[in-house]
């Protein structure tokens, strides 16, 4: 072979290559050990692989042996069928180590475990067009066990994957790709090869290349704080495999890839995908598609070193128990030293979350499109999940919604969590959709309000998808409804509407087809349309009932337009919600509770007075 082989720029034809023109062709980085380079240029594939063997040994640190295989964490698009199916046998062998059961004989290792993988990768029948992950499975066989592979199978592994890498190496992401799938093939691609053709000249560059790829996206795709944009939520789990995955393989080849700052940013990331978690393994926002992210986040925390008394490893811990049969434990507000919930401008995202517990109730909403997108889960099942419809309607013109909404006040209390986000339509009109999370009264308010519209007909849908198992019923006589899934049970009211049918109403509030309408009509400048949905196990059964309250200024009765209240009741608990419309000249009053705010939320406490858990000034 005239021309010297080079990771830079490898020949895609190189599998048409004879052994030995492969192996005496390669130019080697300087300081490349010398026997390698003696044994390559002999053009002896059992010589030379019996040196590199060694080599790879000698540069990676790796302690005992590999538990599964990091590259099922991403999926395939074109996998060939005979891969497919040996990579399906070790997804459900690690699934089965998780199960308890009695030993009955010992384990497999996972040499022995690995070798139908092995044996699919390098069939000579397989199809020359490679899937990505088939490559990066391949590479990491390499690189994880290829000091103890036979030479009658390492070989043609080493061969087929140098060719197949060649491929991908030479392609730069389609533009249309996701940006896992970027940062799949430009950074952890090369940086995996670099490690595993350690000392083949261009070699030091692919991994700088990897390096330079993967530390951008860190830092674009990520707010200060590490919480991810919510353009990335519905594939966090692909986006976030590679970045654990390389900072394994750079610690084990000695190398540092993050600098300080760089490694808590991406401890951060990972601790706001714990949050994101259910006990099923999936994230929120990724409306159940994409893969467990569970084995993820837990190699993201030894890696990390994350210590014991990390929350984040607190809530792992109790995803895992939750897992295994274990039914989770409620932590109180006063338990909580670090708040689980967080909320960021940059990615145009909030989750509230009312503790570290797998049982925990949370929202997630994402906010970088015109209609918001909500996750809401209750005990580690999902409740709401999809786009928050909306449509305003100025008599009879719609209004057109915005690109994003801009979140314009944020609160995370120990009693409870809130976000209100806001969209200014034409002349002065605002548009606001308000979530408040209770930590210790176990309910949740989603809520619309329209204020400074022309003075006239004025009507508001609002729509919201219950998730996939959710099964809703009317209770009779009331417009409460109940909504059930495998493991939880919650009540709605929508407070606009009278609690009892007997009493008409111009607003609606139904459910059809999966989908939660409520709809209110107004005439004049503004309206509030709060919904509640109650997820306390101890109220389940108890009667309710709610109102709608006169609100006074200076002695004088307001119009709904201005200012509105609502009181529910379920046995002896009750509480108040108030939203100002228009700034007061003076403080109004509700039901005796006299307030300057714009948003309130309170309980009654046993001598009829609020309480307030949450305010939020005009």
């Amino acid at each position: 072979m005239a021309a010297v082989l080079s990771m830079r720029k490898l020949p895609v034809d190189l599998a048409s290559h004879c052994d030995a023109d492969v192996l005496i062709g390669w130019g080697w980085e300087p300081g490349a050990p010398v026997e390698l380079v003696a044994a390559a240029r002999s053009g002896d594939p059992v010589r030379f692989g019996k040196v590199w063997r060694q080599d790879l040994r000698a540069r990676r640190s790796m302690s005992g042996s590999p538990k599964e295989l990091l590259a099922l964490w991403t999926p395939g698009s074109e996998t060939d069928a005979a891969v497919s199916r040996a990579l399906a046998g070790l997804h459900a062998a690690a699934g089965k180590q998780r199960a308890r059961r009695p030993s009955i004989k010992p384990k497999a290792s996972w040499l022995v475990r690995v070798q139908p993988l092995v044996k699919a990768l390098t069939a000579p029948d397989r199809p020359d067009a490679t899937d990505l992950v088939e490559v990066l499975a391949a590479l990491e066989l390499l690189w994880t066990i290829g000091d103890r592979l036979p030479q009658r199978f390492w070989w043609p592994l080493w061969r087929r994957t140098l060719a197949d890498a060649a491929r991908f190496l030479s392609e730069d992401p389609p533009s249309e790709a996701a940006p896992d799938e970027k940062l799949l093939l430009a950074g952890e691609l090369p940086l995996l090869a670099g490690l595993v053709f350690r000392s083949q000249s261009g070699s030091r560059e692919l991994i700088r290349k990897g390096q330079r790829v993967i530390t951008r996206e860190l830092s674009l795709r990520t707010d200060t704080d590490g919480t991810p944009h919510g353009e990335l939520l519905p594939r966090l789990p692909y986006w976030l495999a590679p970045l654990v995955r390389v900072t394994g393989w750079s610690r084990q080849a000695g190398q540092s890839l993050w600098d300080h700052d760089q490694r808590e940013l991406l401890s951060d990331l990972a601790e706001k995908a714990v949050a994101l978690c259910r006990p099923d393994g999936k994230l929120a926002m990724t409306n159940g598609r994409a893969a467990d992210a569970l084995p993820i986040l837990r190699h993201a925390a030894e890696l990390l070193d994350w210590p014991a008394h990390n929350p984040s490893r607190a809530c792992l811990k109790s995803l895992a128990e939750h897992a295994a049969g274990s039914k989770p434990r409620r932590s109180g507000a006063a338990a909580i030293s670090v708040m689980p919930s967080n909320q960021s401008d940059w990615a145009r995202f909030a989750l509230l979350r009312t503790d570290w517990t797998a049982g925990a109730a949370s929202v997630a909403i994402a906010h970088h499109q015109p209609l918001p997108q909500l996750d809401v889960t209750v005990a580690g099942e999902s409740l709401l999940q999809g786009n928050w419809d909306l449509d305003v309607r100025l008599g009879d013109a719609g209004i057109e919604l915005a690109d994003e909404w801009a979140c314009v006040c944020w609160e995370s209390q120990p009693e409870a969590d809130y976000a209100e986000l806001q969209m200014s339509g034409p002349g002065r009109l605002r548009i606001e959709r308000l979530i408040l999370l209770s930590r210790e009264d176990g309910f949740l308010m989603l809520a619309d309000s329209v204020s400074g519209a022309p003075a006239g007909p004025l009507a508001l849908q609002s729509r919201l998808r219950l998730a996939p198992g959710i099964v809703a019923n009317w209770d009779s006589g009331q417009r409460s409804a109940r909504l059930e899934g495998a493991k939880i049970k919650v009540r709605m009211l929508p407070l606009s509407l009278p609690a009892d049918t007997v009493h008409s109403s111009p607003h609606r509030c139904q459910i059809d087809d999966q989908t939660i309408l409520l709809e209110q009509r107004a005439n004049g400048q503004g309206l509030f349309a709060p919904l509640i949905f109650d997820f306390s196990p101890g109220r389940r059964r108890k009667e309710v009932t709610w109102r709608s309250l006169t609100v006074t200024e200076d002695g004088s009765v307001v119009t709904s337009d201005i200012a509105a209240a609502y009181r529910w009741q379920i046995a002896q608990e009750q509480w108040l919600v108030y939203r100002s419309l228009r700034k007061p000249n003076t403080p109004r009053a509700a039901l005796g509770y006299h307030t300057g705010n714009g948003f309130v939320m309170g309980r009654f406490d046993r001598n009829g007075d609020v309480d307030p858990m949450l305010m939020v000034e005009e």
